[in-house]
């Protein structure tokens, strides 16, 4: 499982060589036991977990509860909270599986010294939910993020072979950070290695600003926006829909300084002999890295949103056959 800031993804199988993979936004709104609708609405697509006898709902329709921001957490210490293993508690029962031999997850790259080993502990045992069902986890292993996206790279193009020799910089554009590692085969290389919060929030949060001018009145509805990104920069405004295209270029600056960062951490990037782009961003990201790395072959790894999971799974297959 990978518990992103933006969104919770998991695996739920394999057939051949395809990775099966799911995903839910990464908000937990606590349970309050209303249900105006009854049995006259559809059910909502949500989970029921607890942790410290708190009651959380998880699932796809989370995101119904949010009426301004983004209902994520947004800080370093976030794997620390209730709410992540709230989440990581919703992508087992997801995962349908009662017992699980060894849980693959990870962390940013800064954050991954600080924070794994407690992490472990955390995931690690029997997760008993309000229904009487549980799940129990045997092992949990917590790698940088951006492994799994080099892993998942490697296996989809056949390329471990070729790359295992050489220097490969990974980048995973995520919700809250966009983080980096540079490897040589599956040795992180630490020094040049980093990550920084400049993700898809900040980028959303400075769009958001734009639209406020642009359309003469207050928006901060950041997950709305997130959305319409996705769907060809087209915004549901007022029963019209309202193109926003050509404001994108004044959110480029949250781009530029990301790659900054990234370029003041790696250094040189003439030994560099791959570039390889990841995460549920990548695509808005993807301009400004390859302006970035202009000599260097860049490449983004399909359904980037699950090349993180599929790289944890296969991992966790790897590593169980010693």
């Amino acid at each position: 499982m990978d518990i992103g800031y933006g969104n919770v993804k998991f695996t739920l199988g394999r057939e051949g060589q395809r990775i099966d993979c799911g995903h839910f936004p990464s908000v937990a709104p606590i349970n309050r036991g209303v249900d105006i609708g009854g049995e006259a609405m559809s059910r909502k697509d949500l989970t029921r977990v607890s942790v410290n006898d708190v009651e959380y709902l998880i699932g796809r329709d989370a995101l119904l509860s949010i009426k301004t921001g983004t209902g994520r957490v947004l800080s370093a210490d976030y794997p620390e909270r209730d709410v992540y293993l709230a989440l990581a508690r919703g992508a087992l029962a997801h995962m349908k599986r009662p017992a699980i031999d060894l849980l693959v997850t990870g962390l940013p790259v800064n954050f991954h010294a600080q924070y794994w080993q407690r992490l472990e502990e955390r995931l690690t045992g029997v997760h008993a939910y309000p229904d009487g069902s549980e799940v129990r986890v045997k092992k949990t292993w917590v790698i940088p993020q951006p492994v799994g996206g080099f892993l998942n790279y490697c296996l989809e193009n056949q390329a471990y072979t070729a790359l295992r020799a050489s220097n490969c910089l990974v980048i995973d554009v995520g919700f809250y950070t966009v983080d980096w590692l540079v490897c040589r085969g599956l040795k992180v290389i630490d020094e040049r290695s980093g990550s920084v919060p400049a993700g898809m929030s900040k980028l959303l949060e400075t769009l958001a600003l734009v639209l406020t001018q642009e359309l003469g009145e207050p928006f901060e509805d950041i997950n709305r926006l997130d959305i319409a990104l996705n769907q060809q920069n087209q915004l549901d405004w007022y029963g019209q829909k309202f193109d926003f295209s050509h404001l994108l270029p004044k959110a480029e600056p949250v781009i530029n300084s990301a790659c900054e960062s990234l370029a003041g951490s790696v250094g040189s990037f003439s030994d560099i002999a791959r570039v390889v782009v990841v995460g549920g961003g990548a695509r808005h990201y993807l301009g400004g890295i390859q302006r970035l790395c202009r000599r260097n072959m860049v490449a983004e790894v399909s359904d980037s949103l699950y090349a993180n999971v599929r790289g944890f799974k296969i991992a966790g297959e790897q590593k169980t056959r010693g």
